[in-house]
């Protein structure tokens, strides 16, 4: 049952995002399974956390708000099928391209699945933090308030609760607190991002532009080692990650919501999400977003003990060092040639870098710069030994990697990579008596 209650999350998610993006293509089904998952997963979260904060907590009420949430959509989606646009016909990847980074997404996901089953109740703050956490959710009566208790005092009882409410909402519908679950859902959060990255890319410019962002992932050994853990970082990448694709897409309705779900996964979350609302200026975006920025409000407000960092003193002198041990652990984020950020560096010098770019692209670099600058300030007031905050340096780059992996790719400047529109421009200008005799026989038919 608590593997059941997962894959109905995915599905919720998943009839919900194909009811907005309307996919026309393979790829787009792609990115449908990514942004199903984390739009599954950051709604049924929601819901479980409000029915367990108002004495509602129980296995009937969660299921019956969550078929409330799934029929319309559904129906919606099921009803608008026939006037649904034909499938678009695009180009295919390239073959070499795609058996590489195919075979290199095999071995990264095939390392990072052994990895968790030599972990099966992840690292240390898994069961010192999130999955404790989340065995408290799913206990009956209030014990789910131990879960922001004073006395888990080196667990973050600050910290939002996305992520164990997930855990806890299988465990309630299985009876028990199954390992296997957090498990799974720390190796669906990975493969969501993969999803997300390659389905974005592929409908923004072509598959060979989303196969090159995998083959940038893969070689992120560090990002991908935090897979096993069952942290939140990996959580936090995904929602990030499908926000700023959300804005690249103009669903910025859907962009909110997955904004919102990264502000209740962490406190980091909470400085993406008000970057994002600023930055990214629509009215859909901050409707999509109110209803998890209120109940993140409210557990911040009612529920949670202040944060170790309120109130704290500046030190201005561990700047430095931060900005070096970001450096270092950005270094080892992958191996020999194969870094990512080599990668990076050798397409944007051999391709170049477009001169134009859609408008929300600069809003979303913004968006990164901003939750970056939010990092620094992190380390500068924290009242902790800054040593031990740094050994944490790699999870909190890879909050962001994911979604800079994405914006860089967007923007290399090569006809390898052009969207279909942008290539249709492309020919019409080379051909211009082509595109005269194409209206001729528009006019004709007309």
């Amino acid at each position: 049952m608590g593997i059941g209650a997962l894959l109905f999350a995915f599905a919720l998610g998943m009839i919900w995002v194909a009811y907005v993006l309307g996919p026309r293509h393979w790829a787009d089904w792609v990115l449908t399974a990514g942004l199903g998952v984390a739009t599954g997963i950051g709604v049924t979260s929601f819901n479980y956390f409000v029915l367990t904060w108002i004495g509602l907590g129980r296995a009937p009420w969660i299921a019956a708000v969550d078929l409330m949430l799934l029929a319309p959509v559904a129906w919606l989606w099921w009803k608008g099928r026939e006037g649904r646009p034909v499938p678009e016909e695009r180009a295919g990847p390239n073959l070499i391209l795609a058996a590489v980074s195919a075979g290199a997404l095999a071995v990264a996901m095939g390392a990072v699945a052994s990895s968790a089953d030599q972990l099966p109740y992840g690292e240390w703050d898994a069961w010192s933090q999130w999955n404790l956490r989340a065995r408290y959710l799913a206990g009956d009566g209030d014990q789910w308030r131990n879960a922001v208790s004073r006395d888990l005092v080196r667990s973050h009882p600050d910290y939002p609760l996305l992520l164990p409410s997930a855990v806890a909402r299988a465990w309630r519908f299985q009876g028990e607190h199954d390992p296997d679950v957090p498990k799974l859902l720390g190796i669906v959060f990975l493969a969501a991002v993969f999803c997300v990255l390659f389905g974005t890319l592929a409908r923004v410019r072509n598959a060979n532009a989303g196969l090159l962002g995998l083959c940038v992932l893969t070689a992120s050994a560090g990002y991908l080692s935090q897979g096993p853990a069952q942290y939140a970082d990996i959580p936090l990448s995904l929602f990030v990650l499908g926000a700023i694709a959300c804005a690249l897409l103009d669903q910025y309705e859907l962009g909110g919501l997955l904004a919102s779900a990264a502000a209740f996964t962490k406190n980091e979350g909470l400085v993406f999400a008000l970057a994002y609302l600023v930055l990214v200026r629509k009215l859909p975006a901050l409707t999509g977003a109110a209803p998890g920025l209120v109940t993140v409000a409210a557990f911040k407000l009612f529920l949670a003990p202040p944060s170790e960092f309120a109130g704290g003193a500046i030190h201005g002198e561990n700047l430095l060092p931060s900005l070096w041990a970001m450096g270092q652990q950005l270094y080892g984020y992958g191996l020999g040639i194969g870094h990512p950020v080599l990668l990076l560096a050798v397409l944007g010098f051999g391709l170049g870098i477009a001169r134009t770019a859609q408008p929300m692209w600069s809003r979303c670099m913004g968006i990164l710069a901003i939750q970056f600058l939010g990092y620094l300030a992190a380390y500068v007031v924290t009242p902790n030994d800054l040593t031990f905050m740094l050994a944490s340096t790699a999870r909190v780059i890879g909050q962001i990697w994911p979604a800079l992996i994405l914006l860089l790719i967007a923007r290399l400047n090569s006809p390898v990579f052009a969207s279909p529109e942008s290539a249709a421009r492309e020919h019409t200008k080379d051909h211009p008596a082509e595109e005269s005799h194409a209206g001729r026989g528009k006019a004709r038919k007309r």
